[in-house]
């Protein structure tokens, strides 16, 4: 991925972060149930974390210390933020926006948080 992209992937789940975390304190912590606010707790962590994780590879990228294995190792870091926290996300608010199928978003999960630990091993 190039430098632009990795911080843009940063920014953009950062910000995710921030408007998840702000709308499951003001809007959603009266609508669902406690388990389903954790879960958006973690799900808003995650995401944040993985933001700063590609901003700071987009600074390593910016050094030339990128080859084909760290640019995969990227590229599975955004996929499993995306998995992994949309995933939750999208669960947690399922009883309000009926969106997608439990049994479609369930796997999901554990998907996406082995692409995040495989990302970062690499």
């Amino acid at each position: 991925m190039k430098q632009h992209t990795l911080m843009a992937f940063g920014s953009f789940f950062i910000l995710c972060a921030i408007i998840s975390g702000a709308f499951t304190a003001h809007w959603l912590k009266d609508q669902i149930p406690a388990t389903s606010l954790e879960a958006l707790h973690t799900a808003s962590s995650y995401l944040f974390y993985q933001g700063l994780g590609l901003l700071f590879l987009s600074l390593w990228q910016y050094q030339k210390a990128f080859n084909k294995v760290t640019n995969l190792a990227t590229k599975l870091i955004c996929l499993g933020a995306v998995l992994f926290s949309g995933s939750i996300i999208l669960l947690s608010i399922q009883s309000i926006f009926s969106i997608l199928p439990s049994s479609l978003l369930g796997p999901l999960t554990p998907l996406g948080g082995l692409c995040m630990i495989i990302g970062w091993f690499i």
